[in-house]
């Protein structure tokens, strides 16, 4: 099929009864979620994961995108009201979100935050859309040695950008391919490291992986953390329509910072493993470089929160480019989705874009959608989004842990999955009060299988000689780009840093 006929079908996808209520479902979901401090995108798509095993792959997809749209917008509120991001994405709204509220401008703060999160969403979408199907094009080039060094070259970059060392971020996505490989040898069947454990034949399930990396290892963090428990917010600010309203308008005109914020997400979020909160950061900083009164950032300016939630939103649809055209995920939450893939049987890499394009793009509009809903429903819930941020965490912990532990065992109705979301959650745990990244772990559950078959397909192929991974263009092309990532760029950033701390000792004649 064609770009235009596989679009055409995709959007009459959403047009069915229940993908269209699964969008306004997730969407509304994702505004609560991204409200409540300290819970993420990927934490709420996590927990649904196992409740889309019912629906189809494109329904649920829909669901899970539109929840990662919404708990996008959703982490502004808090960061805007309370100066607690909701999401990752959202940390450097704080910087002038925040000051707005304290000089009784929240109303506004949150009308920009929405018209910056609508515009930036809606438009790198739409870039996404029409770049998606070159990208195809070029990835359906790809034998077994290329999907062998594309897994290879996903882990290296998520290595590289994930967390502050590269040593650990490999590690763990060396341990994800380990556990991805606790299952029958696809060749001979016979088992391996499943400790004789039947439940592991079939590999280690996702979804008992995931809810314990993502929801009960972060509820675990997040039960440590007293700061959320005592903290005070009968203060919250109100806010009015008049105010947002304002604060929209105003946020128009900024076209500038519109812009470039949306392009520098937009490229962030498809670059495997930065995330959101990268853009976040880079974008404002790129808007204070911009100002002609950079001294003004940090007192609550409307340029800084356009910055913050433009680039936050655009990075959501950046991300699905890589995730879809090559199966290596933009971020946490892309993982996830990836999996889902896996959960109801399709195989992530350019085959998706070779024979369901349709569904990626019924994914692509639902985030058009959802990015423009933003506005209406966003200023709808604003007095149920500023409640969220109020609920106590002793309600919301033991809440999201019982739900997370019914999804756990309801792919499979088995009480090993659920002892086995509460070994990964205590792991997810231990990883990130040790400042190991959860990211890499997933990468390599997922592309450990793929990476597996490719290897002895390309040397069946070329008769058991390891050459095909080396001599041929692609690859070749792939092997400098993991060097530049795992040897260079870490040496420049060593000098960087060192030439840094050598400026800033330097006593001031």
């Amino acid at each position: 099929m064609s770009f235009w006929s596989d679009l055409i079908a995709g959007t009459l996808m959403l047009l069915s009864w229940t993908n269209s209520t699964l969008l306004l479902v997730g969407l509304l979901l994702g505004f609560l979620v991204g409200a409540l401090p300290g819970f993420t995108a990927s934490n709420a798509v996590a927990i649904m994961l196992p409740f889309t095993v019912g629906l189809h792959v494109e329904s649920a997809l829909i669901l899970m995108a539109s929840t990662y749209c919404g708990a996008q917008y959703g982490g502004a509120v808090p960061a805007i009201l309370i100066n607690t991001p909701g999401t990752p994405g959202a940390a450097a709204t704080a910087l002038e979100g925040y000051p707005m509220a304290q000089r009784g401008e929240a109303g506004k703060a949150l009308g920009i935050a929405r018209m910056a999160s609508a515009v930036g969403g809606v438009a790198s979408a739409v870039i996404v859309i029409f770049i998606m199907y070159p990208l195809s094009v070029i990835a359906l080039k790809f034998g077994p040695a290329e999907m062998f060094m594309l897994a290879v070259l996903g882990l290296s970059l998520i290595a590289g950008v994930s967390g502050k060392s590269i040593v650990k971020s490999l590690a763990v996505g060396c341990l994800g391919m380990v556990i991805a490989a606790m299952s029958a040898d696809p060749a001979l069947a016979e088992p391996r490291l499943t400790f004789g454990r039947f439940e592991l034949f079939e590999g280690v399930p996702f979804v008992p992986v995931l809810i314990g990396l993502f929801a009960i290892g972060e509820v675990i963090f997040i039960a440590n953390r007293q700061s959320f428990m005592d903290e005070d917010l009968s203060a919250m600010p109100k806010e009015t329509w008049k105010d947002s309203a304002a604060g929209a308008t105003l946020a128009l005109k900024y076209p500038g910072a519109l812009m470039r914020s949306t392009l520098i997400g937009l490229i962030i979020g498809i670059i495997p493993g930065t995330g959101t909160a990268v853009a976040n950061f880079i974008a404002y900083g790129e808007e204070k470089r911009w100002s002609k009164h950079p001294e003004r950032f940090g007192t609550g300016i409307p340029e800084g929160v356009i910055a913050a939630e433009a680039a936050d939103n655009a990075a959501t649809s950046g991300a699905m480019v890589t995730t879809f055209a090559l199966g290596v995920p933009g971020g946490a939450t892309a993982a996830i989705m990836l999996a889902a893939l896996l959960l109801h049987g399709i195989q992530p890499g350019p085959a998706v874009m070779a024979k369901s394009a349709p569904m990626v793009y019924a994914i692509l509009v639902t985030m058009v959608i959802c990015s423009a809903a933003i506005l209406p429903f966003g200023l709808l819930m604003g007095e149920a989004l500023r409640q969220v941020t109020r609920l106590p965490m002793t309600i919301l912990i033991p809440g999201i842990t019982i739900l997370s532990l019914i999804g756990a065992f309801a792919v499979r109705n088995s009480f090993f999955d659920v002892g086995l979301a509460l070994l990964f959650g205590i792991l997810g745990y231990l990883m990130r009060v040790q400042d190991y990244p959860t990211v890499p772990m997933v990468l390599g559950l997922i592309l450990g299988p793929i990476a597996e078959a490719a290897f002895g397909q390309a040397l069946m192929l070329s008769r058991g000689s390891y050459a095909t991974f080396f001599m041929r263009p692609i690859p070749a092309i792939m092997w400098a780009v993991i060097l530049f990532t795992l040897v260079v760029q870490p040496i420049i950033q060593h000098y960087r840093r060192r030439s840094a701390r050598r400026t800033a000792s330097t006593p001031v004649s």
